[in-house]
């Protein structure tokens, strides 16, 4: 209980510093800094947890800078920036939309076909890569930021469940046992449910533009679109060649592919006797740069002030201490470390690691128990306040987090529902003989 607590006050202060204006690094840095104090509190007067000293605190604050995974992040999301820079000075962004829109003719499943299309790609952050994509997209039906985060963000979350490249996925697969693409194919309803919750409750809200008619649509060429989408479809086929064939690291295949599709706007822009690509680059802003960045440091340091508290921990002993049934307990564990975490690795390695001995003493067919933790841990995560994805979205569109939350909860009910759904199927229809 205690743990609970110590974490609820430190995402409370964050949410209270970030509504009252303040830099969103600077608020998860003194989140931190508030968890530490907090630890040090329960570890001295109640015997709970585990305190962070001065020493430790720099300890974290220096991994943050430091480890060569988060350096990588850090790379990946500039990178992402530049190029979406570069797609949209050069004018790509634009004509990619022409072409989609030529392809479909309408705007609202442009909206949610390009967060989808990125979403292919398991890239920290990624959702900025899609925000310009989608705020040009909207421009004809002129959206408030609330509707264009939450296009955005959930439909950029589709493939998580079921694509074998993300990492969060690869490592449940590890931790069970089971094979990656097995565990995708019988994950991927959960996917299904996450399209349909979106389109319903997200996607139908969004009125159709009024001056769209069947004469003012584009002839669609298909050469047209192949060239204008080449560098993100160049980043696809390069991270599925480097990461799943020669198993290069997934952040290193990344930094390739996106040195890759930014030559390649580059080369395209200058072949259409565009901006000069040192011009292009001179107009990036180095100082919204240099802010996200340090907005993922800070992050990263709240993060590591919870990992060094033993909070999470602490959570799971009390759930075992209350006797809480298998059910609930699977859904609440897994629930509360995506939303404590914000990162499906992060989560599916802490409840997995629990889960999986202990399943194997307390039931034959674990498999159904093992989806449910993904699926609710995930749901956590999508409403985690430091997620990183989510905290960029709101960055760029500058909207409020409780109507975001709240647009959230009915579509993250169907994807629920069809958890419940196939966690059933699981346990009662398909013999486990046949997972």
């Amino acid at each position: 209980m205690v743990g609970l607590l110590k974490i609820s006050a430190a995402f409370a202060a964050i949410i209270f510093m970030v509504r009252k204006k303040v830099n969103l690094g600077t608020a998860m840095v003194l989140g931190a800094v508030s968890l530490a104090l907090l630890s040090g509190a329960g570890a001295f007067f109640l015997d709970s947890g585990t305190a962070i000293t001065p020493a430790d605190f720099l300890s974290i604050i220096w991994k943050a800078l430091s480890t060569p995974s988060i350096l990588k992040l850090n790379g990946v999301v500039v990178l992402v920036l530049i190029l979406s820079h570069c797609l949209e000075k050069t004018g790509q962004m634009n004509r990619i939309l022409q072409s989609v829109q030529a392809l479909v003719g309408d705007a609202r499943v442009v909206l949610s076909s390009l967060p989808a299309l990125i979403g292919l790609l398991p890239m920290p952050g990624g959702a900025v890569f899609s925000a310009p994509m989608v705020e040009e997209a909207q421009k004809e039906i002129n959206l408030s930021p609330i509707k264009k985060t939450l296009i955005n963000y959930w439909f950029r979350h589709l493939w998580e469940y079921s694509w074998p490249l993300y990492p969060g996925l690869l490592l449940a697969s590890e931790l069970s046992g089971m094979s990656v693409f097995k565990l995708a194919a019988i994950q991927s309803p959960l996917t299904v449910g996450a399209l349909v919750g979106g389109i319903i409750f997200i996607l139908r809200k969004v009125p159709p533009p009024a001056s769209t008619t069947a004469g003012s649509r584009k002839k669609f060429r298909f050469t047209t679109m192949a060239v204008e989408i080449s560098p993100i479809a160049s980043i696809i086929t390069i991270v599925v060649f480097l990461y799943a064939v020669i198993g290069m690291e997934s952040k290193d295949s990344l930094l390739v592919a996106l040195v890759v599709a930014i030559a390649l706007t580059l080369l395209i822009n200058n072949l259409k006797k565009g901006m000069r690509p040192v011009e292009v680059l001179k107009s990036v802003s180095v100082g919204g740069i240099l802010n996200l960045v340090y907005v993922i440091v800070g992050l990263m340091i709240f993060r590591g002030a919870i990992q060094d508290s033993g909070a999470v921990g602490e959570i799971s002993a009390t759930m075992k201490a209350y006797h809480v049934p298998l059910f609930p307990f699977v859904v609440s564990l897994s629930f509360i470390c995506g939303f404590v975490t914000g990162l499906a690795m992060a989560y599916v390695g802490i409840v997995f690691t629990i889960l999986t001995p202990l399943l194997a003493q307390v039931t034959s067919n674990p498999l159904p128990f093992l989806v449910l933790a993904f699926g609710s841990g995930f749901i956590g995560v999508l409403f985690s306040p430091v997620h990183v994805c989510l905290i960029l979205t709101h960055q760029y569109f500058k909207s409020d987090f409780s109507p975001v939350y709240r647009g959230m909860i009915k579509p993250a009910l169907v994807v629920f529902a069809t958890l419940i759904g196939l966690f059933l199927t699981l346990l009662y229809l398909v013999p486990a003989s046949n997972l």
